[in-house]
């Protein structure tokens, strides 16, 4: 009889080890997908937000073009390489050729914008990079349009 139980209880005991190794197994899940969708989240929220400072990037762009005395004046300021800031400074990239890529430091959060802006006899084609780091990669939204000379 003693060793009926002995065996029982073994058992039982084998029982629960498995079970909890089921647990723990399934937390282990729960866990990295938690984990996945909340990198995931997080990076779509970026790209949303890096799509925004690209159109906004555009829509500041025409309202200088707008704004300028004339064509010439658009054009000798803003032609060539841009950094456009949070407060919405231009200034001049500090390394154009790299400028579209995640060169310097962020201007808008973890964000780097920058706008090229190319001179056509009639227009000018604008460019808007928004490049940013997470999880050890490069990142970058593009977004471009022609602006017509409006005289």
């Amino acid at each position: 009889m003693w060793s009926k139980m002995k065996k029982k209880s073994g058992m039982m005991m084998i029982e629960v080890m498995l079970a909890l190794a089921v647990v723990v197994l399934v937390l282990t899940a729960l866990t990295a997908a938690a984990t996945v969708a909340l990198r995931n989240s997080k990076y779509a929220q970026n790209v949303v937000l890096a799509n925004h400072y690209t159109q906004q990037g555009l829509e500041i762009t025409r309202q200088k073009r707008d704004e300028a005395v004339d064509w010439n004046s658009f054009i000798g300021s803003y032609v060539g390489y841009k950094r456009l800031d949070s407060d919405l400074n231009w200034s001049d990239c500090p390394n154009p050729p790299a400028c579209p890529n995640y060169s310097a430091s962020p201007n808008l959060g973890i964000f780097y914008r920058c706008l090229h802006i190319t001179d056509t006899t009639d227009s000018v084609t604008v460019e808007i990079f928004v490049s940013w780091k997470e999880s050890g990669k490069d990142h970058q939204a593009r977004a471009a349009t022609i602006l017509s000379k409006w005289e």
